[in-house]
Formats: C-alpha cells, sequence, structure tokens
C-alpha cells in the first residue's frame, strides 16, 4: 500500500504526523511521527477465547491494537499502526517481541503485559490493565485506576470477529 493512500485512510480516522508540517528536522527523522487520535470512552477486550500465539487485530474506536496471547497467560500488544508512519503492522508477522515495518524496515517491540497489569501507557494516549476477565483500554485523561470488573459493565466489548 502507498504511504500516501495509507496516510489518507488514517488522517480521515483522526491520526495526524508530526511530519504533515515538513520542516529540515522532521524530515529527516527515523523517530516516530504517527501521532494516534484519542479515544472518547473505555472499551473491555476479553482475550479468554484468544488462541495462543496468534495476532489478533481488535479496533478501539479508530486504533488498531494488534495483541497476542503468550504460553505463560500474558498478553503482548503493538499499535495496527506504525509509530514512524503509520504503515498497517498486522500484515507482518511478530517476530518474539518485535514486528518489522515494512515500508522502512524499522523493528518495533511489542509492550507485554502480564495478569494483574493496572494502566501501563501505550501508544496513542491509552491506558492499558489486564485481568483475568480481558483487556481494559482507556483514554489517557482517565484519572483513577479502573479495574477490570469495573470497566466491563460500563465499556464497549469487543468480540474476536474484528
Amino acid at each position: 500500500m502507498p504511504i500516501r493512500v495509507r496516510r489518507k485512510e488514517l488522517r480521515e480516522l483522526g491520526y495526524t504526523f508530526k511530519t504533515d508540517k515538513p520542516d529540515f528536522f522532521n524530515s529527516n527523522s527515523m523517530g516516530n511521527n504517527t501521532i494516534y487520535p484519542p479515544i472518547k470512552s473505555p472499551h473491555f477486550i476479553p482475550i479468554s477465547e484468544m488462541p495462543e500465539a496468534e495476532l489478533k487485530a481488535f479496533q478501539v474506536e479508530s486504533i488498531e491494537l494488534l495483541l497476542r496471547r503468550e504460553s505463560d497467560g500474558s498478553i503482548t500488544a503493538w499499535p495496527g499502526a506504525c509509530p514512524h508512519e503509520g504503515a498497517p503492522l498486522k500484515e507482518f508477522k511478530a517476530c518474539k517481541n518485535e514486528i518489522q515495518c515494512e515500508w522502512h524496515g524499522l523493528k518495533f517491540s511489542g509492550m507485554n503485559l502480564s495478569m494483574g497489569t493496572k494502566q501501563r501507557a501505550f501508544p496513542g494516549g491509552l491506558l492499558l490493565s489486564f485481568g483475568e476477565e480481558g483487556l481494559s483500554v482507556s483514554p489517557k485523561d482517565v484519572e483513577s485506576v479502573i479495574s477490570n470488573s469495573d470497566i466491563a459493565g460500563k465499556s464497549k466489548s469487543l468480540s474476536l470477529d474484528h
């Protein structure tokens, strides 16, 4: 997929890029240029039926998350859009804890979450919490720690069909 086509798709979802107003520095940077749109409400992703070692994509509003359940019961999470320029990452295989972007060859480590992990910051201003019921995804501005049982009844549940 050409970069211009992908960027157009992402802009329609609310993404922006540090390189939207190019200058000498950001045009020559291999850093994270993707600015993810904020989500508006908490979401819950049940992972109990998710197959082990298989990469699955989940849509949380306009942000795609890639999740893999590990043999030790933890999960590893990656953004679905490359943090560098927004390439779709779900088409690539995760090797150990990394996904390599085909566009520029950059490798990105996933965030490993053990059972009981509370509010780890994730790209896009998301906070991830992992409990027995599954993964809670909250907007960055949530001030207090939300338990999975608190969020399960108040959020949108995402199925494995996504």
